[in-house]
């Protein structure tokens, strides 16, 4: 019986990036990631000030603090930080990593999303908890994993705040958000959270991959707040504009 050796490992690695060279996801150029080229991450636009302090919708106005969607509308989050814009690549890639089963992608993503974080004026000292938006198990089992859950433990893991996961659940199985018209989407999912635990005065970061009208993310506030959650931060991979 052979002997695992690293360096038999090594020259494997070696070969089948030889036979079959990493390629990237976006435009199939020959790349040193495994993901992603250089040309093609550069291509992903991070959100950058000005910033409305409720939704993170960039602003043209320096000295205007909130955009007029969110004066327009009562939401239950306190703030949300997103960190890129939802548009092509990373719409691309988020798709890949939600329908095609790449979970691996949503992990590297969920790493540039760390790196944006921690360039931030913000401190989230205040906070001490982390949960995610949760999946309903039917979608679960459609596309075998949740990937709000693997943005949430790498946020938890960089911040050092706990992430616990199953606090807040789906009451009814329905369609997916991406799938629906904005002014149907708080419709969609309005009431349609529950909170299994007491959190009277925690401070409470939930984590989702896109923020588009923040129904999701109020809702599941609101859920946390009837609970006891003291404030909750929204925070998002990326957010259309």
């Amino acid at each position: 019986m052979l002997e695992y050796s690293p360096m038999f490992a090594g020259y494997f690695r070696d070969f089948v990036d030889v036979i079959f060279p990493p390629r990237c996801f976006i435009c199939e150029k020959k790349t040193n990631t495994e993901i992603i080229c250089v040309e093609c991450k550069e291509k992903i636009k991070p959100l950058t000030p000005p910033l409305c302090r409720l939704c993170s919708r960039e602003m043209r106005e320096k000295d205007t603090y909130i955009c007029n969607n969110c004066l327009k509308k009562k939401v239950s989050y306190d703030r949300v930080i997103s960190c890129f814009i939802y548009d092509e690549p990373l719409k691309n890639l988020i798709h890949l990593a939600k329908y095609k089963y790449y979970d691996y992608i949503m992990k590297f993503l969920s790493l540039m999303m760390i790196k944006h974080i921690s360039k931030l004026n913000f401190s989230f000292a205040d906070y001490n908890l982390i949960v995610s938006v949760p999946s309903h198990p039917l979608r679960l089992r459609e596309r075998e994993y949740n990937q709000s859950i693997i943005l949430a433990e790498n946020a938890s893991k960089f911040l050092k705040i706990p992430f616990k996961n199953g606090i807040i659940y789906c009451k009814k199985y329905r369609p997916s958000q991406s799938s629906l018209k904005k002014e149907t989407r708080l419709k969609n999912v309005k009431n349609n959270f529950s909170v299994k635990e007491d959190l009277t005065g925690k401070n409470i970061i939930i984590v989702d991959d896109v923020a588009t009208t923040g129904s999701t993310l109020s809702e599941c506030a609101k859920a946390l707040k009837e609970r006891g959650a003291n404030k909750v931060l929204g925070l998002t991979l990326a957010k259309t504009q």
